[in-house]
Formats: C-alpha cells, structure tokens, sequence
C-alpha cells in the first residue's frame, strides 16, 4: 500500500500528470486504527526520506500535506462525511457515536413485556421455548447485528421467514416480527437521543449518498484519491458506498488477500474483490511477492500451507520474495512446533520468550537484540488472551512479563477509554447506559453490576434503577462522582480530569498496585488536555468530550507519539483478528489443538441465501424450532468456517517476520481427526505436514528442524529448547 500511494506521488512531480494527486487528496481506509496508524508512520517516514534527497521542496510539502490526508477506518471514514454535511446524512452535528447495547437491549425488553401483555398474539408462541428471556433477547441481538451489516433491512427478512414453511414455521416468524418491531424502536431511541452506533454511519451514508447524487460528488471531492487495504473483509454495505463514491473520484485503489479473509461472522465476503473488478472491467494484479518474512520464514510458510492447501485450494499458491529480502541472522528454525502439552503450554511459552529475548533479529540498518515488544502471544479467542496472560506471566520472571495489547494508538488505550466514559456519565446524570459503560471499567474495580445490568435488561423497572443502584450499595463512588459532576460546570477539562484522578483514587491505586505505566496514561491525557487548552483558552467538558470521542474513534496520535515512539517493554497478547494489519519479528501461537467447530459452538440461528432467518432452539415439548432445510444450510455453514479458521492460521503465521512458534501437543501422527470429526483442529493439519514435508526441503538445509521440536525437559530450566541439528546461535 505504502508503494503504490508513493508512485501516486512521485507522479504528482511531472506536470504531465495533470494533477494525479498531492498528499492531502488521500483517504487510506484501514481496516483498524492500529494498522492505520503503522501505515501513517510509514508514509511519514517514507517521506522524510525523501526530503533529504533530490526533489527535497516537493516532498517537504508533501510532508506537510499528510497531515491533511485521512488514514482510519472505515466508521471512521464515514463519519468525516457524514459530519461534513450533517443534516443531509441523517445525524445531526451534535450526534454521539454509542458502543453501548444497553438501548437496544431495553428496545428488545419492551418487545418481550408487549408479547407478554397481549393474550391474543401469535407470537405468545415464543413463550412455550425452552430459552429463558435473556437468551432470546440476546440472539435477537445478534441477529439485528448480522442484518446491519449485510445491508438486508428487517422488514425483508421477515418476508423472507413467513415464506420458509415447514415445522417450526410459526415460532421463527414470531421471532423475526420480535426483531422488526425491536429494530424499529431501536431507530426511534436513537433520533430521541440524537445518536447513532457505528453500523448507521455505514447504513445511513450509504442512503444520503443514494439519496442525493451531489452529496455523493461532495462527499468525494474532499478526498479525491480513495485507497482500501484489506478489501477481503468488505461487505456488501461497504462496497456499496465504493460504487456511490467511485464516479466522482479520480483514482480508486483496493488491495485484499483472499488468503486473509477471516471476518465471515460479520459478513464479509472476499468474492467482492472480483465483482468490484468484474463490474468496473478492471484487471486484478497478483500481488505474489512478500517484503514481511526472512527468507527461511517464507520458504517454510509456503511448504506449510502447500500442505495445508491440499484440503483448502486458496492457501496453497506461495508467495516470492522481494529482491531486498534478507536471511536470517541466526540459526534458530523460522518455523517450531513445540509439543508441550495444555498444562505445560504457559511454561513452554515463558521458556521461549526468555530463550528469544536477546537473540539477533532483523532490523532497518542492520541487525538489533530481540526485545520483548518483538514478541507477539496471537490467540484465537479474547478468553485465551485473558488466561495466557496471565498464566505465561506467573511463569516469567520479572523484569519480563506479558499484557494484553491495547491497541497502538494512545487513544485506543483501555485508561483513556475508561476516562472517556467516566466523563460521559458526568455530562448525562441519571443515564443509565452511560453508567452501565463506565461501571465496568478500572474507575470501579469493586463495583460488579454485571447482574443488576442484566434485571435492568429483562424486567425494565422505571427511572434511572442503575444509578439508584449505586447510590444505595456503592454510596462512595456514587459520592465522587457527583462532587464531580458539580465541578464539570465551572472546571475547565485538565481541572476536571485532575478532579476525577483524585476523587477517585484512580492513580493512587494504580501506582499502589505496581502499575506506574497506566498511571502514566491517564497523566499524559491531562497533558493532552492542557496543551488543547493552551491552544483553544476556553475548552469546556462538553467540547473536550466531543475531541476525545473523535480521537478515540480515529486513533489520534498524541504529540509525543508524533515524535518519538515509544515501544513497550513486555510481550504483547492479543487475538489473530486484533493482528491484522501488523507484524512482528515473533510470533508464538498457541493452542493449535484447539477444536475448530464443536458441537458447543454451533450457532442458534442462520440466514439462509434467500435472507430467511432459521432458528434452532429447543422447545417445552421436546420438539426443535429449524425449518427441514436446516441440516443442509449447518453443512454449508460449517465448510465455511473451517475454511476462514484455516485462513485465521495462515493471518497469525503470515504475522511473523523471522520466527514463529506453534504450541500445541502433537499426539500421534497423521490426519488423526478429519473435518468432519468435532475434534478437528489446525493441529491435524499440521500433522500432515509433519509426515509429508521434509525437513530439508521445508528449511534451509543448514538450520536446525522445524516441525518436530522437543524440550530438553519441562523442569523449568531456561536451556534452550533441544532441537535435532546444529547448536542454536543466539546471535550475541
């Protein structure tokens, strides 16, 4: 991407081009706002080195034009234009971007007490399920979710379900007309409360665009030059608004790894890739060449998923390398299996990390000692992040340690987020579902109102019960934040936040508790806070606010962050979704014996191609709710799935730059679970490759082996792990 946006601007130098393009004509869409901001450093940076070369003036304006240009997501994206002409989108200039489900869960509520009030309606069938309240509310939830993003409006679906005939017929039309009428109080919740959630600013730009053909042209004039990386994971809504967009623009570039497409569960579909081109008459170049991996990473990574490729046919085409590639420093495997077993994994993985820190790795000018910000733990469930954490810290020994990631950009950190929402609950008093949001964060780590959330959800008592809650169980924090919340009329915001700090002891603790780093955090917000102040002489809670929620949204840099950037000193543990976008000199991905699609995580409702909806739910007689076809659509279902948890692999290994390593034990060897067994995992293929690569031709010949890694022992030591072939090279 960085390539092509600089041949963009090289362009730009000959006065032949008529204008191609300048920096500030850029709208770069990522995928996160992490991969959003490496992209940013790379251009940045990418520039500055050609300041210092011929054409210098140029580029030096070019540097400065970049701070013009657009670099976020996709909401992020549509909320710059939908704010741009704010009342012809629907949003008015004042809207709040919620996260919350809290109003949606008390629209689906009020649905439920309307069914239970009624003794005539026909949905009163949904009473003789099975499913407790909550269980139903929560899969409607999903359900609205799924429709958001798929661009298929309620009403549609609900035609679709009355036509699917057959047992259960009467109970899945109930069920939809619930999810209608609750999306249809949801929107009018929504225009009371003059806010939208992040899938309306994709909905509702797609209809002001379609509405208005000079929005459309406005919306792009700003931007002239719309980039899309990761176009795998678009879905139909967003490729929608390429097509509105795209007439009025004068370059369009998107980028997608079908390889990579691992966002199907909401909605994504790689084959867009192909209609977008098909539709536009448009050649898709093959990006087959790879700048990330050594070369002994790559070559084991294409013999791994050839083998891989021989059950999944789009992961089998390798990849090049690029002219500039280097090789390894060192003679550690590019590619491990470790066997330790589940309970020796957080052990196995703490002996790894120590044996790795201080090894030679590959880096801009030359070669450079691992850190520990060079290792990365990619899990496949936020469940696993959480008890790896924990569990390969316990086995550490300080200084290392490993933390859950919380995004690059400063804003996207958990602190600042929390901060966020606490002020939030200071401007809007007695709102519950700002509450709820703030409650469950650092500001109240003795405060569990997970429970009283929930018999707020279900029984939907009058008034504001969450903050009654509080004042009557929790009178201390009930107590501070309205001392502050006296405070936000006159305090200016760096006042304020120094108010909350203390009022709340949230520094304190965290210092108390060894956590000087988070506590730095929220110092550095104020800061962030005083110099907007400086800047501006009169910011008030309500603007600071609004500045933060934005910067949040787009993952704004602070000024530090625009100087010198700082690398974390411990492993970093997220998920293989959270990845995308970044790269690491060291991977480690654990559980690969982890099944792929048990029985225990088969879902409760599909969308059939028509845009039926299917349910499968137990009932008080014993009988099933799934129309006759259903069988036929979790077949399909669960093809689909294992083919992205084999992409999900091919993300987390594709992460690496020099070393990855696969924990998981190994069992006997071949396919011992085929797909259609429950216990199906990437561990099986792995196995196969285990029998059907050889060593020498997945490694270089002079490296020690790959596949098949054993430990000198599980007694704790911090030897090496044993490996067959030469002595390792820590590269000291």
């Amino acid at each position: 991407m960085v390539a092509a946006i600089m041949a963009i601007l090289e362009a730009g130098m000959d006065p032949a081009s008529e204008g191609l393009g300048q920096a500030d004509d850029l709208a770069v869409v990522t995928f996160t706002t992490s991969a959003a901001e490496m992209l940013r450093r790379r251009l940045e940076d990418t520039i500055d080195l050609r300041v210092a070369g011929a054409e210098a003036r140029y580029w030096l304006a070019q540097r400065e034009r970049l701070s013009a240009a657009f670099v976020g997501t996709i909401h992020a994206y549509a909320h710059r234009l939908l704010r741009g002409f704010g009342y012809g989108g629907g949003v008015p200039r004042s809207s709040a971007i919620s996260r919350s489900s809290a109003v949606l869960r008390e629209c689906l509520s009020e649905e439920m007490d309307a069914i239970f009030a009624a003794s005539d309606s026909p949905d009163r069938v949904l009473l003789g399920l099975e499913a407790p309240e909550h269980v139903l509310l929560s899969l409607a939830e999903d359900v609205l979710d799924h429709l958001s993003r798929i661009g298929l409006a309620p009403p549609d679906m609900l035609a679709e379900t009355d036509a699917l005939k057959g047992a259960g017929s009467e109970v899945r039309s109930a069920f939809a007309r619930l999810v209608c009428r609750a999306h249809e109080r949801y929107q009018r919740a929504k225009v009371e409360r003059g806010a939208v959630d992040v899938d309306d600013l994709l909905l509702r730009l797609r209809q002001a665009l379609r509405d208005d053909p000079a929005a459309a042209e406005g919306a792009a004039a700003r931007h002239q030059l719309l980039f899309i990386d990761e176009f795998q994971d678009t879905d139909r809504v967003q490729l929608d608004l390429v097509h509105l967009l795209r007439p009025h623009l004068r370059r369009l570039l998107v980028v997608g790894d079908i390889k990579q497409s691992i966002y199907g569960f909401r909605a994504a579909d790689a084959k867009l890739l192909e209609e977008l081109a098909d539709e536009t008459d448009t050649p898709i170049l093959p990006l087959n060449v790879s700048r990330r991996p050594t070369r002994e990473l790559l070559q084991a990574q294409n013999k791994l998923f050839s083998v891989i490729g021989q059950r999944y046919a789009e992961l089998r085409q390798g990849l090049e390398p690029y002219e500039e590639s280097p090789t390894s420093p060192t003679a550690v495997a590019p590619l491990i299996h470790d066997t330790a077993t589940r309970d020796e994994a957080p052990g196995a993985i703490a002996r790894w990390i120590r044996y790795f820190v201080g090894t030679s790795i590959v880096a801009e000018g030359g070669l450079r000692p691992a850190e520990p910000a060079d290792i990365v733990l990619l899990c496949r469930t936020n469940r696993q992040v959480d008890d790896l954490t924990t569990r390969v810290s316990a086995a550490l020994r300080p200084p290392l340690r490993v933390r859950q990631a919380r995004g690059e950009s400063f804003f996207e950190q958990s602190e600042v987020v929390a901060t966020y929402r606490v002020l939030q609950v200071l401007l809007r008093p007695d709102d519950d579902a700002a509450l709820a949001m703030a409650l469950d964060s650092i500001y109240f780590p003795h405060v569990d109102a997970a429970e009283r959330i929930l018999e707020i959800a279900q029984y939907r008592p009058q008034g504001s019960p969450l903050t009654d809650w509080l004042r009557r169980h929790h009178p201390a924090d009930h107590s501070w934040l309205t001392a502050c919340r006296r405070s936000a009329r006159t305090d200016t915001a760096p006042q304020l936040l120094a108010r909350v700090y203390r009022q709340s002891g949230i520094v304190d603790r965290l210092n108390g508790a060894g956590r000087a780093d988070r506590a730095a955090v929220l110092e550095d917000l104020r800061e962030e806070a005083r110099n907007l102040f400086r800047n501006e002489q009169a910011l008030t809670l309500d603007r600071f606010v609004d500045w933060l929620r934005v910067a949040v949204l787009q993952g704004f840099r602070t000024a530090r962050e625009r100087g010198t950037i700082r690398r974390p000193d411990h492993v970093r543990a997220m998920t293989i979704h959270q990845s995308k976008g970044l790269e690491y000199p060291i991977v480690i991905i654990p559980r690969i014996d982890r099944p792929l699609a048990s029985d225990f995580t088969a879902p409760t409702y599909l969308l059939h191609d028509s845009g039926a909806l299917d349910v499968d739910l137990p009932t008080r007689t014993g009988g099933r709710t799934r129309s006759p076809s259903w069988s036929v659509q979790m077949e399909q279902h669960r093809d689909r799935l294992l083919e992205e948890e084999m992409r999900l692999l091919y993300v987390a290994a594709t992460r690496a730059e020099q070393h990855v390593v696969l924990v998981g034990e190994r069992g006997r060897p071949g396919l011992k679970n085929p797909p259609s067994n429950t216990y199906y995992s990437w561990l099986d293929e792995i196995n196969v490759a285990h029998d059907l690569v050889p060593v020498d031709m997945l490694l270089p010949a002079e490296g020690p082996s790959s596949i098949a890694v054993e430990w000198a022992g599980h007694d704790g030591a911090d030897a090496a792990p044993a490996t067959t072939g030469r002595r390792r090279d820590r590269g000291r």
